[in-house]
């Protein structure tokens, strides 16, 4: 018990000492200072919230730990950075197939999509005998095991998104809208036109700023 306590007190001492840098830099009051970053953590911790129960309440949306790994840091009230995957833009703006195109910035081009997330998806949603003949013209797994045989179907499903896409969910532009106007309104004026974003694809490219 004692060393939880040791610990957060070391994490509030190391708060206190960071307002207490911010301050003297920007010649503010501590009180009023300390008080909009207890807002401003409130608030982007609720935009976090705001699109986990987006994506949540998508009927049979292919949703994965790894989509829901989104953070924020603020490093103080003039700057908060948006960390996150890759595939939390893609499944919300939607992706063009190599044969289908949908209204959206982003498309398959060479590199298909990751079949694991689709093998988990398969298991999590019990799609091997509910909806094996969607997906995968022979369904006849004769002689495969069940790990073989969820393996084929996401591999038939990962086939299909690449050539045909997918429509968006549009739970992440709406959100990032709303977190700007919260964060203006609630913290400090114009402070939601300085969010950055930091979620790159494999190439390096930030996939949130591709209009």
């Amino acid at each position: 018990m004692a060393k939880n306590n040791a610990k957060g007190a070391s994490k509030k001492a190391q708060m206190n000492s960071m307002i207490d840098n911010m301050v003297a830099n920007a010649g503010i009051d501590k009180g009023a200072f300390r008080f909009n970053m207890s807002i401003l953590e409130q608030v982007v911790a609720e935009f976090i919230e705001w699109v986990k129960t987006d994506i949540n309440a998508i009927k049979d949306h292919m949703v994965t730990g790894s989509i829901q790994e989104l953070s924020l840091r603020v490093n103080n009230l003039n700057e908060v950075e948006v960390l996150g995957l890759e595939h939390l833009i893609y499944q919300s703006r939607g992706v063009s197939g190599t044969q289908t195109q949908h209204n959206t910035p982003h498309r398959f081009t060479t590199l298909k999509p990751p079949v694991a997330p689709i093998i988990e998806w398969v298991k999590e949603r019990q799609l091997l005998t509910k909806n094996a003949s969607k997906f995968y013209d022979n369904v006849a797994f004769d002689g495969y095991d069940e790990d073989r045989q969820i393996q084929q179907l996401a591999f038939a499903i990962r086939e299909q998104i690449y050539k045909h896409g997918y429509k968006g969910k549009n739970y992440w532009d709406k959100n990032v809208d709303r977190l700007r106007q919260e964060l203006n309104t609630r913290v400090q004026a114009n402070l939601g036109d300085q969010l950055r974003f930091f979620i790159y694809n494999q190439y390096g490219d930030n996939v949130h700023n591709k209009k």
